[in-house]
């Protein structure tokens, strides 16, 4: 659900008078602490708040690099303090920031009518001057939002899950004009490029490390080849396989068999052939009878010659 829209009435102050202006205005509304409600389907662990202190922005302001046609994003920005102060140092055509949590859309919306009255009264007051800088809020689920125009992003994940903090990169990359993104925990993706850190003082932390990433154009396809290429030999890697192949390589050639009928064997042949194939003890044997029937033969005593 998005907030009116408004310029911002500086055209870019310094540090310190867009802190003062910010004090002004969220004294005049409730902190963003405390426990939040949403009507996405969101783990409550994602609505864990914290903020980044008026000393912490100036850091991180310089590293967003903003610049004249940049729109900036808070994704996360609870009651919009980063968002309102981006917009008074009117750098940035835009400042947009996206919250789920319904009591600390309210307060931003709150602080954004806050704000737009005290420069009304500066304006009036002859103390402004008009500014190109353009500041909303958004009642938003960021990891399902559709991304139309963000050049630089702020990220606030230290609470969130990975689930949703892949579900928003994928979305804002999908931004074709994306440059930069700033997260306060690492980011993992192949078009986010680390270029460095920069330290900022937090609710949570007195000094904070927050990684600046470059987006990285997308990969273009590679373009299809026409060369055919080598046809693989498959490997064989196999302990019996690679055993086989090495007693096929010790063995000797092997010769072809010739497709030839046997030559006729003789009776004689037949009969040495069968005894050749007879076992030993058989051999030995029928050797021993032969041996003995020669013996009785020459033994056979001689027939007597009848008497006259």
């Amino acid at each position: 659900m998005p907030s009116k829209t408004r310029e911002a009435g500086h055209a870019g102050v310094c540090h310190a008078e867009a802190v003062a202006c910010l004090q002004k205005v969220f004294a005049k509304n409730n902190t963003g602490f405390g426990s939040d409600s949403t009507d996405q389907n969101i783990d409550p662990g994602n609505l864990q708040y914290g903020e980044i202190t008026y000393q912490g922005m100036q850091p991180l302001y310089s590293a967003l690099e903003l610049g004249q046609g940049d729109v900036f994003y808070d994704l996360g920005c609870g009651v919009g303090k980063l968002v309102l102060y981006v917009a008074l140092r009117g750098d940035a055509s835009r400042s947009v920031g996206l919250e789920v949590g319904q009591r600390r859309f309210l307060l931003a919306e709150g602080a954004r009518s806050s704000l737009d009255e005290e420069l009304d009264s500066q304006k009036k007051a002859g103390k402004s001057q008009s500014s190109a800088t353009e500041y909303k809020f958004m009642l938003a689920d960021i990891s399902r939002h559709r991304y139309l125009d963000p050049t630089v992003a702020v990220l606030t994940n230290l609470c969130m899950d990975m689930g949703v903090q892949s579900r928003t990169v994928n979305c804002l990359l999908r931004c074709p004009s994306f440059r930069r993104l700033v997260s306060i925990t690492p980011l993992l993706h192949s078009r986010l490029k680390l270029v460095r850190s920069v330290l900022v003082s937090c609710t949570w932390a007195k000094v904070s490390a927050w990684q600046v990433y470059d987006v990285l154009p997308p990969q273009e396809p590679l373009a299809r080849s026409f060369i055919t290429t080598p046809t693989v030999i498959k490997r064989c890697t196999s302990a019996s396989a690679l055993k086989r192949r090495g007693e096929l390589m010790l063995s000797p050639a092997r010769t072809e068999k010739k497709d030839t009928l046997p030559p006729l064997l003789g009776s004689q042949s037949l009969r040495r052939a069968g005894a050749r194939s007879l076992p030993a003890s058989r051999r030995s044997m029928t050797s021993v009878k032969r041996s003995a029937l020669r013996l009785s033969s020459n033994m056979e005593p001689a027939t007597e010659e009848p008497t006259k």
